[in-house]
């Protein structure tokens, strides 16, 4: 193969563009080229076309550099077998007090882009562009308004009332949105979970970091959630499905049965589903429903379907996407999909009939390799890891591992258990609006005994208990900082009240905090209130009587910011002000120090959970967006009396204020991008007696009426409207 290097002009710019040449097409560069250019006026350019890379010949190049300013190279194109190395230089002479913009621009366009089982993927700018050179084209020709909407959205960032640190911290996982997405051609989008590990569109760690897609680019959100649906478990995803009913020893047992009475069925592919089917028909035991976990190397392979958590995560994400984006068709196209999700759980995760997702044994992969298989061979050996799939819990293969996946969850957990019930809750409100209302009375039913339950048997007077196992009798006792997730999107993300009384919900932040919280370290997974820690007092076994150890530098023992940031998000919600920002500090220290501020590792580095960072943007605006009913809230919780900051409304964008005086309230939006339909406007009542309010959208008067609800006024506009540019509300009290 070889390389050509040429010089390009447009416009009066000029670049260097280089190029691959002779190049298998099966390699990531075929097709492929890099070019490298400046903007500016009246500039004078020079480049070297094949820059020598000796020491000699390097420090003439300087020399020549040095004595002009500039490069000099007869030619405009050459090609080369060597090593690349070509040189590109501008000049332009400044008077004394002159000002100049030089702007440098790299392009690139390599689309020649296969996943693990040789799949083209490629990347969606080749659908719009066919090099890189045509990339500086396009770059030269819209500058101005790309450069513009950049900058004014970093300037929006800032232009608040917030800390900067705290803006800082927030934006710091921006960087994750541009390093670790992918775009098909085919116009598929992922994120990787973390560079170093796992996969892509991670279902659990989605439901975190998915909140910055929804609301930056929530036309690409939507195009993952919708292809994920297609990977829903059923009994034409082979060998998925069979694996999973097998997992259940009701259905092994009868293929067992049957294959004593018919051994063909173990020869004859189509025989042996159609057993499957039958077996799992008779005993209730269908996989069917279940939500994927991640792609690996493809978006046609699958992983594993066996974290249960992944059904209640997927359909409050659906829910919340369908609310924020206004698109009940969304939600339509999706309903039958999320009622499986939630019938599954109920078949094959609800043994005792209690209306809460059960967790089998075994729980965690680390379950798998502290079992007796660790005597025989675990993981190297084929006898140790039969041991270990059928010796180490109930199920043949896990099917009840959670995010938090070396950490053995068992029976009824307080992680999940609130998942689920925020799920069971979320689907009421969305049958109403889909209009099926036998499901939502079927829900609402099913809620309240869920949630009783779940009071009744881990309910400790302070917290939630880590988990109960009704069927043993076992129970841990340890405090998650993740019990109240789905509590947190019930509020935050869905304006769908409370799954319990909100003075439990305040204790058990207020113990998250006391217990989970070393100011130190951060915001611990997990914590066993007055018992030692392997971080301090190195491996020792779990006090719950599993046999399980409690090993040092475990998922118990450690922080993540992704929960760090929802758990602060969530206690500034209720007002635990301080007790956030100490948990937010800590991990701007903490990342401050460790030079890794705009890259936090988890699983892999650039960790998709983290971009939840949004959240505490969207709690300390205290900002909600309901598009069904055109309906937003904004009750900021910092700075409330004067406060302005960026808002970002599924795609729309722009800064939010509000400004109070002595008997006048004044709240207004200013859009930099998109349009806002609107129809209420939920605020804070801060004067006294109202005697009037004044509504201007776009420099138009808006008719509207009001009524006050528990300190908050809700101004109900007499026609919808859609606001372009700024909607400037001022609310009069009496004097």
């Amino acid at each position: 193969s070889k390389a050509k290097i040429s010089i390009e002009r447009f416009q009066g710019k000029m670049f260097l563009t280089i190029e691959g040449k002779d190049i298998h097409s099966l390699h990531c560069m075929y097709r492929g080229s890099l070019s490298i250019g400046f903007l500016g006026e009246n500039l004078e350019y020079g480049y070297y076309l094949t820059a020598p890379y000796d020491f000699h010949e390097i420090r003439s190049k300087w020399v020549e550099f040095r004595a002009n300013g500039l490069l000099r190279d007869e030619r405009v194109s050459t090609e080369t077998e060597k090593k690349v190395y070509c040189l590109i230089s501008c000049k332009k002479i400044l008077k004394p007090g002159d000002e100049a913009r030089i702007i440098g621009v790299l392009a690139w366009f390599f689309p020649n882009h296969y996943d693990d089982l040789d799949n083209y993927m490629g990347h969606i700018y080749e659908n719009y562009f066919r090099s890189s050179g045509e990339v500086v084209k396009y770059s030269v020709e819209n500058f101005d308004y790309l450069y513009s909407y950049t900058r004014k959205f970093h300037d929006y960032l800032y232009s608040t009332s917030i800390d900067y640190w705290l803006i800082d911290l927030i934006a710091s996982q921006l960087t994750t949105l541009v390093k670790s997405t992918y775009y098909t051609k085919d116009e598929l989008f992922g994120v990787w979970e973390g560079y170093g590990c796992c996969g892509h569109n991670t279902t659990d760690v989605a439901f975190y970091g998915s909140i910055m897609i929804l609301q930056l680019f929530p036309e690409l959100e939507k195009k993952w959630i919708k292809y994920h649906v297609k990977w829903q478990l059923s009994p034409s995803l082979s060998p998925y499905y069979e694996v999973f009913s097998l997992a259940f020893p009701e259905n092994m047992m009868l293929l067992k049965e049957r294959l004593k009475k018919d051994p063909s069925i173990a020869y004859n592919l189509e025989k042996f589903k159609k057993t499957i089917r039958e077996i799992v028909e008779k005993t209730g035991k269908d996989p069917a429903g279940r939500i994927m976990h991640y792609f690996r190397g493809s978006f046609k392979y699958p992983d594993t379907y066996d974290r249960p958590d992944m059904n209640p995560e997927y359909v409050l994400m659906v829910i919340r996407d369908a609310i924020w984006l206004g698109d009940r068709d969304f939600l339509k196209s999706l309903w039958n999909n999320l009622k499986e999700a939630i019938d599954v759980v109920l078949r094959i995760h609800d043994p005792l009939e209690l209306k809460i997702l059960y967790h089998y044994t075994p729980a965690g992969y680390e379950a798998l390799h502290q079992s007796i298989a660790k005597y025989f061979g675990w993981p190297r050996d084929l006898y140790g890891v039969l041991l270990g799939f059928a010796g180490a819990g109930y199920t043949f293969y896990p099917v009840s591992v959670q995010t938090f996946d070396v950490w053995s969850l068992i029976g009824i957990t307080s992680f999940t258990g609130v998942l689920w019930l925020a799920s069971l809750k979320a689907m009421e409100n969305a049958s109403k609006i889909v209009g099926d209302r036998e499901y939502e009375s079927f829900i609402e039913k099913m809620f309240i005994e869920a949630r009783d339950n779940l009071i009744k048997y881990l309910w400790n007077g302070e917290y939630l208990d880590l988990w109960y196992d009704p069927i043993s009798g076992g129970r841990d006792k340890g405090c998650a900082a993740a019990q109240l997730d789905g509590q947190m999107y019930l509020t935050l993300l869905l304006d769908l009240g409370y799954i319990f009384d909100r003075e439990k919900v305040l204790s058990i932040l207020k113990s998250i905090f006391k217990y989970n919280f070393k100011d130190e370290e951060g915001l611990l997974n997990g914590i066993y209130p007055g018992k030692p820690r392997p971080a301090i007092n190195g491996e020792i076994d779990l006090p719950n009587d599993t046999g399980l150890k409690y090993t040092i530098g475990s998922q118990i023992d450690t922080p993540w910011t992704g929960i760090e940031f929802e758990v602060a998000a969530h206690m500034i919600s209720e007002g635990m002000i301080k007790e956030a920002i100490k948990i937010l500090e800590r991990i701007h220290e903490r990342y401050s120090r460790y030079g890794e501020y705009w890259n936090h590792i988890e699983c892999g580095g650039h960790y998709y959970r983290a971009m939840d960072s949004w959240l505490v943007l969207l709690a300390i605006e205290g900002i909600h967006y309901n598009g069904i009913s055109r309906k937003i809230r904004f009750k900021p919780k910092f700075n409330r009396r004067s406060f302005k900051g960026l808002f970002t409304i599924t795609g729309t964008w722009g800064i939010i204020e509000q400004y109070i005086e002595p008997n006048l309230q004044q709240f207004s939006i200013k859009i930099a991008k998109g349009s806002l339909s609107l129809k209420i406007i939920e605020l804070e009542k801060y004067c006294g007696e109202i005697e009037r309010i004044e509504v201007f959208a776009d420099n138009k008067v808006v008719n509207s009426s009001y009524k006050i609800v528990d300190n908050n006024i809700l101004i109900e506009l007499m026609n919808e409207i859609n606001v372009k540019e700024m909607l400037w509300i001022k609310i009069y009290g009496k004097t």
